[in-house]
This record gives structure tokens, C-alpha cells and sequence, in this order.
């Protein structure tokens, strides 16, 4: 990437897992029933990013991999169809697996590891049966601060306590890079306080 941006890293996509046509109306990935469509994808942009740029970082897209069909949007078989094209193919047009955590899915990943770790690992693990030998990213983590404290979600406090936890696990998963979502509150009615700033750009405690 050229100043002044200087961007290095490009994400293919949000949650490409989804396979909801909703969700993809408002601009979320769409593969999650079209693997081999992923891969086609990743397979046209790799080379010629790189070809601008060599040391750009092409990303997967951020894998939701959790809430899936029939209660949620995304297809669980998504990470298993593509990897295992790729394996076909002898070639995985990425440079880092990209997934996002939120911790009230944490009993998914229990049995793996605690909290982003567990995660982490199951997600390692699969990359490692199909011969993905790649970075482990997470581009969206974090926990609201405007509801009920529970594991998953609470007050100021808890939000920023959890701060320091997940990122704490996130390094202790060997992740290469790990981020809060979001930056900032919105200040719109009903949207959820995920921000580590309020909406006038203020630090929470």
C-alpha cells in the first residue's frame, strides 16, 4: 500500500461463512454454501495483490464459526469445504487464518482451551489437517458494556476487565494479531455499547 495509507493487510471479506442472503444485503460475506466460489475469489486477488505489493498480507476472511444454521446465519462446513479444496489444489491463496471470538460462545471451545484460546486451538488444529500451514489471526473480539454482567457481557468494569484477559489469551494462543471491536459507542438507540470509547470519543474507565 502507497502513503499515505500504507496498507499492508487486505481481508476478503466479512464472515464469508454466512450463508444467510440477509445478512449479505447489508454487505456481509456470501460463500457459506459456495466454498469452491471462496476459493476462486482468494485464488484471482492473492497473486496480483502481491504483485503491487509483496509484503502486503492477504487475510481470510473473519470466519464467524459459531451461531450456525438453523439458529444462526453461518454454515459450520464452510472451514472444512474450503480447506479441503485448497488441499485438493495444493494451494492456500492466504497468508493468515482470520477468525472472531466473542465469548458468548465460549462453551463451543470449551473442551479446547479457555475463553479466545479455546478457539484458537480447534481452529489451529484444523488448519494443521489440511496441511494450511498459516498465521492465526482474530480481527473482532470483545464484550458489550450495557447489559446484565455475566461471562459474556456486564458493566464498564467488566468490559474492561476483559480487556485484559482476552488479550492476554489471545498472546498466550500465539495469535499474530488480535483486535477489540469496536473502536467507539455508536450513539444510535438499541445498538449495542461495544466500544472501548463512548460515542464522544472518551475513554471508558
Amino acid at each position: 500500500g502507497a502513503a499515505p495509507y500504507n496498507v499492508k493487510h487486505w481481508e476478503m471479506y466479512n464472515e464469508p461463512d454466512n450463508g444467510d442472503v440477509g445478512y449479505a444485503s447489508v454487505g456481509w460475506g456470501y460463500f457459506g454454501h459456495e466454498p469452491q466460489a471462496y476459493v476462486d475469489l482468494l485464488e484471482a486477488v492473492y497473486q496480483p495483490i502481491k504483485d503491487v505489493d509483496p509484503e502486503a498480507q492477504v487475510l481470510f476472511g473473519g470466519l464467524a464459526y459459531d451461531n450456525w444454521e438453523p439458529y444462526g446465519p453461518f454454515v459450520q462446513s464452510f472451514l472444512d469445504d474450503v480447506l479441503g479444496i485448497m488441499q485438493d489444489n495444493a494451494s492456500y491463496p492466504f497468508d493468515m487464518m482470520n477468525f472472531h471470538y466473542y465469548p458468548v460462545f465460549a462453551a463451543n471451545w470449551a473442551a479446547y482451551g479457555i475463553d479466545i484460546i479455546g478457539k484458537a486451538n480447534f481452529v489451529r488444529a484444523k488448519m494443521a489437517a489440511y496441511g494450511a500451514d498459516k498465521l492465526l489471526i482474530c480481527t473482532e473480539t470483545g464484550v458489550r458494556s450495557d447489559c446484565p454482567s455475566s461471562e459474556y457481557c456486564g458493566s464498564d468494569e467488566g468490559q474492561s476487565r476483559y480487556v485484559l484477559q482476552v488479550y492476554s489469551r489471545a498472546q498466550a494462543a500465539g495469535l499474530a494479531i488480535s483486535v477489540w471491536y469496536m473502536l467507539a459507542d455508536s450513539d444510535e438507540i438499541g445498538v449495542p455499547r461495544d466500544g472501548l470509547l463512548d460515542a464522544n470519543l472518551n475513554p471508558k474507565p
